[in-house]
Order: C-alpha cells, then structure tokens, then sequence
C-alpha cells in the first residue's frame, strides 16, 4: 500500500537521521491522507525540537483542514498557535477541541500554557484540578507534564505544599 510505503520510508530516515527527510515525508503524508493525525504529529514533533514555531502551525493548520472534526487536530493547533504567542487564537482552538472531546490532553496541555502565560494562575489551578482526573492512563509524559503544569500555577500561587505534593505524587 502507498500509505505503508512512504511511513517504511519515513521509519527508515528516522533511523538515518535523516530529519529534513522525515519531515518531507510526514508532509507528504498528510498531503495524500489529510486524515494521517500521526504524520501530523511526527512532523510537529521534529519542527518542536527544532523550535520552528512557524512550520508547527503550518502543519498544525493542516491537520485541522484535513480532520476538523478530530479533537486532537486541534489540539495541536492550539499549541502551536501559543508557541507563536497567538494567545487568543490557541485559547480558542483549545476550547474547540474540549468542545470535541473534553478529555483532549493535549488541549488541556495548551490551554494550561495560555493561562500561565497571561497569569490566570486561579483560571488555571481550577481548570487543570477539574480536568486532572482524565489523565489516568496517559503516557509518562503527558501525565507528568500536566501535572507539573498544575504544579507551576500553585507555585504562582505560592501554595509550597501543594507543588511539592504534587511533585511527589504525580511527577516523582
């Protein structure tokens, strides 16, 4: 299959090293299955650590054309909107995204970086305690990441014993 090709392709560039390639493959990817989340995601994944903010909304952007109705999709265009220091645009596509699925982490991920961001440090203690329980079962870094975020506003709060609490708990 066309698919299984260009992601054998894609796998063997990652092995290579070969990020400039992975990223055109990824790209490509998503140009013939607009619906391929996790070509998406590699891609944005490679601009990230390269801290291309420009080319994690582009793709992001695109992923959002392709599967609107994917709560993820915008998820990561929330993120890679507040990367960009679009603060209103990713608060909005993270709400977009809760609105799609309200358990959506890594909107829940975004919408923690816009409030700390503007200093909503109330707005975000309360949102990230209410949304806390939906990250059971996560992978490490999803669930330590949001705690830790949560772990950061009380540290804005200067609630000491909670941040170490939650250390110990959630991040530990």
């Amino acid at each position: 299959h066309p698919r299984a090709a260009l992601y054998l392709a894609l796998l063997q560039a990652w092995i290579d090293e070969d990020l400039d390639q992975v990223l055109q493959l990824s790209e490509t990817l998503l140009e013939h299955f607009p619906r391929d989340l996790f070509a998406a995601k590699l891609n944005q994944y490679v601009q990230f650590n390269r801290g291309n903010w420009p080319a994690l909304l582009r793709i992001a952007l695109k992923a959002v054309a392709g599967c609107g109705d994917v709560a993820q999709s915008h998820g990561m265009l929330a993120f890679a909107y507040e990367q960009c220091h679009l603060l209103e645009e990713a608060e909005a596509s993270a709400r977009q995204a809760l609105a799609l699925q309200h358990d959506e982490p890594w909107a829940q991920h975004a919408l923690a970086h816009v409030m700390l961001t503007q200093g909503r440090i109330e707005d975000g203690i309360a949102f990230l305690e209410r949304v806390s329980p939906h990250w059971q079962g996560l992978n490490s870094f999803m669930y330590t990441h949001n705690w830790w975020h949560l772990a950061l506003f009380y540290l804005g709060r200067g609630d000491q014993a909670r941040v170490l609490e939650i250390y110990d708990r959630h991040v530990w």
